[in-house]
């Protein structure tokens, strides 16, 4: 049976896939891992190989275990992962309503959360708040800022696995990434977060009815370029300022 070291490095998908990461920007990633009481330095270094006149682009990890005294003259290894995590949840979530913020997005870090299942199929559901000015000066932000974490609960509720994302993007406008999805699942998926909207009930306004515009965009070759997410982007808020219009 193998130790639980062996099944850290090598067999199980990590939260900050880098060898991933190292092939959809084209140049090496490196990270510290946590584990068994023990820190690794990771290093994933892309490269291109040729097999039957065919180019695929690889990468190859290079592990090596640091001693305590290598970082930061640690006196407890567990005190430190857990800072390191703290640093990067505060970078990455938005303070209001704790899903993940505009920097998450431009940086990226949703494509992080493939794997070779889903690599290719991706799907973008950008999400806009209706009314939410109205809301805002009608009833104060304290009821706004209530809105938008509800907003952001079912959103997260409502979302498959640990691979997806819920991102706010910046006032009242959201972004879900789904992953490994077929277009069929996104046009659900959009139905049932419209559908979401409508139950929610806030306990200091409960007269306040909300509803979502939502508008989906979908690549079944997705290849992580920036080209490719700015054109899902532009789809996806075209779509959506239709469905504000026009409910399609």
């Amino acid at each position: 049976e193998k130790s639980r070291k062996e099944t850290f490095l090598y067999h199980e998908k990590c939260k900050n896939f880098i060898s991933l990461r190292s092939c959809i920007e084209k140049r090496r990633q490196t990270k510290y891992e946590f584990c068994d009481g023990e820190i690794y330095n990771v290093t994933a270094v892309p490269f291109y190989v040729i097999d039957n006149d065919k180019e695929y682009m690889v990468s190859l990890e290079l592990v090596s275990r640091l001693s305590n005294d290598m970082v930061l003259q640690a006196n407890s290894i567990g005190p430190f992962s857990e800072k390191v995590e703290l640093i990067t949840r505060n970078m990455y979530e938005d303070s209001l309503t704790g899903v993940n913020n505009r920097r998450y997005f431009d940086e990226k870090r949703f494509l992080y959360k493939l794997d070779y299942n889903n690599l290719h199929r991706i799907g973008f559901l950008l999400i806009d708040v209706n009314r939410f000015k109205e809301v805002n000066d009608t009833y104060g932000h304290i009821i706004g800022d209530e809105l938008l974490k509800a907003v952001a609960s079912m959103l997260n509720t409502n979302i498959n696995n640990e691979n997806d994302s819920v991102i706010r993007i910046g006032g009242d406008e959201f972004l879900v990434v789904i992953t490994g999805c077929e277009e069929a699942d996104l046009k659900t998926k959009r139905q049932q977060l419209k559908c979401g909207a409508d139950q929610i009930i806030l306990k200091d306004c409960k007269k306040l009815r909300i509803s979502l515009a939502v508008g989906e965009a979908y690549c079944g070759d997705f290849d992580g370029s920036q080209e490719q997410i700015k054109m899902l982007v532009a789809q996806a808020d075209e779509r959506m300022y239709k469905d504000k219009r026009t409910g399609y």
